[in-house]
């Protein structure tokens, strides 16, 4: 569809015993159904915008997954209210994942299981001045920022963002940092045998603050 618009909606999308009727493909506005609605997981939205600013508007809906991948680097996808893909209870592969374009996260609140930056195409990624809540884990292993997975990758107001991460379980996890700089990145959640967190890719954190004792790596 082009713009899709659905304040007001009180129905409910259902995914097709046909796995690829799955997906909606957007290539104008998103705006989702207010009232806190959390729209079926199965269901996978993604903006296929053009040389255009695509907003995204969830009015407190939550959905499963998102993933941006329009026709140009310039492609925008700018989030005007606080988003969130973390489904409670709905597992670890909810997630935004980031091919081609810039994300624009407007200064506000992004809660996913995990984000992940993928392929050769051009990509940005403003982050903003909110917090990133990290809920979960990529399908597979345990990588909640996977921001070096592509190539071509620049990151831009990481120095004001706060990442948080929330584990449900004492599993370790990942993090692909890309060379970036980076606020605050606040570990919690659960801990547990063998709960370590390792960080990739280099780059430079200002603040590093851990709630429980799980030990730390930095591979080089």
């Amino acid at each position: 569809c082009t713009n899709m618009t659905c304040t007001g909606f009180t129905g409910s999308f259902s995914p097709s015993a046909d796995k690829n009727s799955n997906y909606i493909n957007v290539y104008g506005n998103f705006t989702l159904p207010g009232g806190g609605n959390n729209i079926n997981p199965g269901i996978v939205f993604t903006l296929l915008g053009g040389a255009v600013t695509q907003n995204i508007t969830s009015n407190g809906s939550t959905i499963g997954n998102l993933i941006l991948n329009g026709s140009f680097p310039t492609t925008t996808y700018k989030f005007i209210d606080n988003f969130s893909t973390a489904i409670a209870g709905a597992g670890a592969g909810y997630s935004i994942n980031l091919y081609t374009g810039i994300l624009d996260a407007n200064d506000n609140n992004i809660t996913t299981n995990f984000f992940a930056v993928s392929g050769a195409s051009s990509k940005s990624v403003l982050m903003g001045s909110g917090t990133w809540t990290l809920a979960g884990g990529a399908p597979g292993g345990e990588t909640v920022w996977g921001v070096g997975g592509g190539t071509n990758v620049t990151l831009i107001d990481g120095s004001r963002a706060t990442i948080q991460v929330t584990r449900a379980t004492g599993a370790g996890k990942y993090f692909n940092l890309y060379g970036g700089t980076y606020k605050k990145i606040i570990l919690g959640g659960a801990s547990g045998a063998g709960g370590e967190w390792r960080f990739y890719g280099g780059g430079t954190i200002d603040q590093l603050i851990t709630t429980i004792s799980d030990l730390i790596y930095f591979v080089i």
